[in-house]
């Protein structure tokens, strides 16, 4: 006997805002066993309790940012998870992460140089010289963080709440899910070094997890469109932040450390499926958009996958849901 799961990640861009554009009846219809939201841009104390009492999701989690109105996340389940960590722990790292010197954000491109590594990361070296193999390879020899700044960076990390991992059931196994909103890196130079600060403790964080835990869920706003069908006009913004190669080569070594895009596993060559749209100059309407929200799963859960959607229909939001399923044996 079979169940499937059916999960799905939003951002929702305010979820105050949201809930006068439809959420909650969207919600109330929709049969998912879990959302996950980002960008909720709220306390859980400055909700009405139709968006901290829900019906069919009954377990309800917040984890806000300091600074209220800005950033968070939140996850609905209907049923109670084993465990929930926010944030990133700082006793689970076994290692520092490696240390970003400097970035060089020039109106071309923007480079990237390592402490410790003597070549500068620029993006035709990113994707004609090096593969993800040979720059992890380089990587072994750079410095790392001193724990005293590794301490900092987490904190920075989760003064921002931007992260809700829980552990569920999954037939007799369980499974990890991370709730992530990934920072955005087009404010400034600093918050682009932030956002790949993030991405190297994240990544460091997964694979510590991943020797322990085989199945892993990694869905949210990523905040980077990974290749060029992922957006309407890769050309034109591979020098903005979001397509950016010093920030693509992330997503590809989380492929290196066994995670697959779930979307475009089951969907390689389809073009033209975004989840989020600029507000600006009518782009959902011409459908000029990037796919930046995902569900990347480990190999374990790879054969279960049975199902991943971009619900480009669902308004409210300059994002849309994205969703899979996956089957279990009872």
């Amino acid at each position: 006997m079979h169940k499937t799961i059916r999960l799905c990640s939003w951002n929702v861009n305010g979820i105050r805002a949201v809930a006068k554009k439809g959420f909650l009846d969207w919600l109330k219809n929709s049969d998912f066993d879990i959302v996950c939201l980002q960008e909720t841009k709220a306390h859980r104390d400055q909700l009405e309790s139709e968006l901290t009492e829900i019906e069919n999701y009954p377990f309800i989690q917040y984890n806000s940012a300091v600074r209220k109105g800005y950033s968070s996340v939140a996850s609905f389940a209907k049923e109670q998870a084993l465990e929930f960590n926010f944030g990133f722990e700082f006793e689970r790292f076994k290692e520092s992460p490696v240390e970003i010197e400097s970035l060089d954000q020039g109106k071309k491109e923007t480079s990237l140089a390592f402490k410790g590594v003597n070549e500068i990361l620029s993006p035709q070296n990113l994707y004609t010289e090096l593969s993800t193999v040979d720059l992890l390879d380089r990587l072994t020899g750079a410095t790392r963080l001193s724990e005293t700044k590794l301490k900092e960076q987490i904190e920075a990390f989760n003064a921002e709440g931007r992260v809700i991992e829980s552990t569920h059931k999954l037939g007799k196994d369980n499974y990890t899910l991370f709730n992530i909103y990934f920072p955005n890196g087009g404010a400034s130079t600093e918050r682009l070094k932030f956002k790949l600060d993030f991405y190297e403790s994240f990544l460091l964080y997964i694979q510590e997890l991943k020797q322990t835990q085989p199945n892993i869920i990694i869905t949210g706003d990523y905040n980077t469109a990974h290749q060029a069908i992922d957006l309407a006009r890769p050309k034109e913004n591979s020098n903005i932040s979001g397509f950016m190669p010093i920030e693509r080569i992330y997503l590809d070594r989380l492929e290196a450390l066994g995670f697959t895009d779930s979307f475009r596993y089951l969907n390689p060559d389809v073009a033209e499926n975004y989840s989020w749209w600029s507000f600006r100059t009518a782009a959902r309407e011409r459908n000029i958009g990037w796919r930046i929200d995902y569900f990347f799963v480990s190999e374990a859960l790879l054969p279960r996958l049975k199902a991943a959607q971009i619900h480009a229909g669902v308004l409210g939001s300059d994002h849309c849901p994205v969703s899979i399923e996956l089957e279990v044996a009872q």
